[in-house]
């Protein structure tokens, strides 16, 4: 009965014990950066599912070149740990793997072109 405490809780949208409400307006953004150059990529998630270990939402990344992407939002958390990624306009996608940090989330954010084998890596820092 005990393992199925925390997926009847997910199930039924119920906090799960011990992790942080992450739903909200979520801004910052993605650095990328590299021996001559930094980039910098505004970044919006807004997480409409802050309960359990399941997170969905929707997701803004402005390019450094102007260029705005949106799409939705799905991932998941395990304690500390944040995993989301987010399918944008175009075929782009867009990936954040890090963390909390106090009230922020912080780590690493994958942008990924359509076709493309590998992805822009930069540093994310949001907070809501």
């Amino acid at each position: 009965m005990r393992r199925a405490l925390p997926a009847v809780l997910a199930a039924c949208g119920g906090a799960a014990p011990g992790l942080p409400d992450l739903g909200g307006t979520w801004a910052g953004a993605c650095v990328f950066a590299d021996a001559t150059q930094t980039l910098t990529a505004p970044v919006e998630l807004d997480i409409t599912d802050g309960h359990g270990a399941r997170l969905s939402g929707s997701a803004t990344v402005t390019m450094y070149d102007g260029r705005v992407f949106s799409g939705p939002l799905s991932g998941d958390r395990a304690s500390e740990a944040i995993h989301l990624e987010a399918a944008l306009d175009g075929g782009y996608g867009f990936e954040v793997r890090g963390g909390m940090d106090g009230l922020d989330i912080a780590g690493e954010c994958r942008f990924r072109v359509p076709g493309g084998v590998g992805a822009l890596v930069g540093t994310l820092d949001l907070e809501r």
